[in-house]
């Protein structure tokens, strides 16, 4: 089994959404953005349309990159005001 390391940002940052009721949603297409501007080897990122703007929340997009397809670990690590900080926890290869 071959395993191709991908460089991945530790942060990034993001606006949020106002969603109503208080909630804040990130919207999936800037999070596609932030990953897909972190290096050259990402030739595409697809994440959730709408992902919780909360701290601690973690989700994941898919990602194909030069080494080959991978899912792409994402937490969020702040939230202030109308702006959310969230971080690449781990990249793997998907199966």
């Amino acid at each position: 089994m071959r395993f191709t390391t991908v460089a991945v940002p530790s942060c990034l940052a993001l606006s949020l959404l106002a969603a109503g009721c208080g909630d804040s949603k990130l919207k999936g297409s800037d999070v596609e953005k932030q990953i897909m501007g972190a290096g050259t080897a990402y030739k595409s990122v697809s994440c959730p349309k709408e992902i919780e703007a909360k701290k601690g929340y973690t989700f994941t997009c898919d990602a194909d990159t030069t080494a080959g397809a991978i899912v792409v670990t994402v937490k969020i690590t702040s939230v202030d005001g109308d702006k959310g900080h969230m971080t690449i926890v781990k990249a793997t290869p998907k199966k």
